[in-house]
């Protein structure tokens, strides 16, 4: 009788989440809300990330265990694996799990491409304050907390974190028998750009059919919006901003993080 009370769609999700990062504090903090004349607990936001992306001496080497990090160590609370482990053996909210992910990884939501730029932008976005956190606190050749090791720079450590991912995706794969679906693949959306960012410019081109351009600062304010079919240069202040790119014909937009300098 569990699904009176919890929404199943964001639970896979925060599963999904917690599993993919390798967090063994998935169910240590846990948070979930509900709305008011609703019985259901919804799962989110996700929370807790220090000692995730194979950052525990307790479960390392992730990649390697046949089980989910979840009953693989970590800091689980009570009986919370108990509970995810009885959730997991009902085959339709497992088929559920399987599915979800199957249609984000056919969608090319989750790749290890995309989830190693997300990595990339991140890197360039808080160099400056990676630097001067380092050059007040030089724990670069320390094990702190429940570190398993310390890499001695912050370009080693950046490196070891994409190729958990890359190993990650692999491993998620095989562990939810995922099997590509090509006839999804090939009716996704088509359209074509690039995107560039310049002295005080987000410069989208490769444009060949009419899409309407929006921009957000990292408030979430709309800063900018063009409709065009051609090359455009969209002017913005230094900071980090967000483009949505959405075709005239309907079909589903596409989201960029840019960093303006």
């Amino acid at each position: 009788g569990f699904r009176m009370y919890m929404d199943t769609k964001t639970f896979v999700r925060h599963f999904l989440v917690g599993e993919i990062s390798g967090n063994t504090d998935t169910y240590w903090s846990v948070y979930m809300y509900k709305q008011r004349n609703d019985n259901k607990f919804y799962f989110g936001p996700v929370w807790d990330f220090d000692i995730a992306f194979e950052n525990d001496n307790r479960t390392y080497p992730i990649n390697n265990k046949s089980n989910w990090i979840y009953v693989s160590g970590g800091s689980a609370a009570g009986s919370t694996a108990t509970l995810v482990s009885r959730l997991l053996t009902d085959k339709v909210l497992y088929k559920e799990l399987q599915d979800t992910y199957a249609e984000y990884r056919d969608k090319g939501i989750i790749t290890a491409e995309k989830l190693v730029a997300v990595v990339d932008n991140y890197v360039k976005e808080i160099d400056q304050s990676q630097q001067l956190n380092f050059k007040r606190w030089n724990i670069l050749n320390q094990r702190i907390h429940q570190n398993f090791q310390a890499l001695g720079s912050y370009s080693a450590e950046v490196e070891f974190l994409k190729k958990y991912i890359r190993a990650r995706i692999v491993w998620m794969d095989k562990k939810l028998n995922y099997v590509p679906n090509p006839t999804y693949i090939e009716a996704l959306p088509s359209l074509s750009f690039t995107v560039q960012t310049q002295a005080n410019s987000i410069h989208v081109g490769g444009i060949n059919e009419p899409v309407s351009i929006e921009v957000f600062d990292i408030t979430g304010n709309r800063v900018s919006k063009v409709v065009t079919g051609t090359d455009t240069s969209i002017l913005s202040r230094k900071g980090v901003y967000v483009v949505r790119i959405l075709p005239s014909n309907g079909e589903s937009s596409t989201v960029i993080k840019c960093i303006v300098e």
